[in-house]
Order: structure tokens, then C-alpha cells, then sequence
């Protein structure tokens, strides 16, 4: 987990940088500097673990997201890129596995690049943070998660639909990676936890 989570802050600070040197806001025609600086989002996934657990992992995930974009568009070879700081709150329904539920939190950033004129645009992103879920600690050979207390790490990318200049929705790819980072005190060996899915989501901007 340790090194997933370092190539994450890596991708995210180069990313990050790279936008900040490529433009700024004025050099953007006005009609293209258009953002909601305060939004709301809910998202919905269906995930299946493809680490080779001997559970058949599986989730329902459901994110509800504080978004907020300080910014115009900045520049990036030309091309308008709105980014986003996003808080996102993360309830999974667990089947396949000996837990049952996953409670966290995941600070993210996402990206968001207009196709053209058009509504349509492409978004990316993630984050990482922490959680808790129902591990039984106890059951050293369940395959289950280490210990209650957990990290999250998510990633989604996709196309976004602007359905006006208030409402969104958008359908995507989404990974989650949930452990318990090596920390725990117990006896119980800690897994990693890597699914991937299908992410429907819909955002509302004021």
C-alpha cells in the first residue's frame, strides 16, 4: 500500500504543478473560464476485487462529495483545465467478504477537460484517507482486512456530461484500494484490498 500511495501523491503533485506552470486564469477567453465554485456530488459504483483474495470480494460503494473549485480554467498546451478539491465521504456495503460494511474519508482532486464547445468533457482524479469497517480481528485466516481502523485509496476517470449550468452526470471507472497500511498491533496478517468498477455519478454546482 505504501508504495500505491506514494505514486499517487507523486501523480497528483505533478499534475498539479504542471497546471499551475502552463497558464492562468486571464489567458483564458471569458466564455471559457466558466465554473461553479461550490458543488455537491453523489456517486454510485459496483466494484469486484481482482487481487486474487480467496473471498469474492465485492462492493457497493456510495460517495457523497463536498466539491470546490477556487479557480477559473487554467492552461494546459492550449487547453482549458478546471480542477476541483473535493471532500468525499465513502459508504461501501461489502458482499463476498467476512466484513459487511466500510466507513471513510478521502480527500481528493479531480481534473475536468472540456471537449470542445460541447457539453461533454473528460474528468479524473483521486485521493486517499481513512476509514473503518466491521473486521473481525479475532479470525486470524478469514482473508479478511487487518484491523477495523483502514486507509482508503480512490481513483476514478471518465466522461461528463453538462446537462446545464447547474446540473452534471457523468459515468466512469472506478478504483478502490482498502488496508490497513501495516500499522496494526494485532496478530492478524493486514491485506490489500484492490477492486475495480463501473461509476455513475451526478453533481449539482452553485
Amino acid at each position: 500500500m505504501k508504495t500505491t500511495l506514494r505514486h499517487l501523491i507523486f501523480l497528483v503533485a505533478a499534475l498539479s504543478s504542471a497546471v499551475l506552470r502552463a497558464g492562468h486564469p486571464a489567458d483564458i477567453p471569458m466564455e471559457e473560464a466558466k465554473h461553479t465554485a461550490f458543488g455537491v456530488s453523489f456517486e454510485e459504483s459496483w466494484l469486484k476485487e481482482f487481487d486474487g483474495n480467496k473471498n469474492p470480494y465485492s462492493y457497493l460503494s456510495s460517495k457523497l462529495s463536498l466539491d470546490w473549485e477556487p479557480w477559473k480554467p487554467l492552461v494546459l498546451l492550449g487547453q482549458p483545465i478546471r480542477w476541483q478539491w473535493r471532500s468525499t465521504f465513502v459508504a461501501d456495503a461489502i458482499l463476498g467478504g467476512p466484513e459487511s460494511v466500510y466507513l471513510g474519508w478521502a480527500p481528493q482532486v479531480r481534473w475536468i477537460v472540456p471537449i470542445g464547445k460541447t457539453p461533454l468533457s473528460l474528468y479524473a482524479g483521486g485521493g486517499a484517507g481513512p476509514g473503518w469497517a466491521d473486521t473481525s480481528t479475532s479470525n486470524l485466516n478469514d482473508g479478511g482486512l487487518g484491523s477495523e481502523f483502514t486507509f482508503v485509496i480512490t481513483a476514478s476517470g471518465g466522461l461528463r456530461y453538462e446537462v446545464n449550468s447547474h446540473w452534471a452526470t457523468w459515468i466512469g471507472v472506478d478504483y478502490q484500494h482498502l488496508s490497513d497500511g501495516g500499522i496494526s498491533n494485532g496478530n492478524k496478517p493486514n491485506i490489500g484490498l484492490d477492486s475495480l468498477g463501473v461509476m455513475v455519478g451526478t453533481g449539482y454546482g452553485f
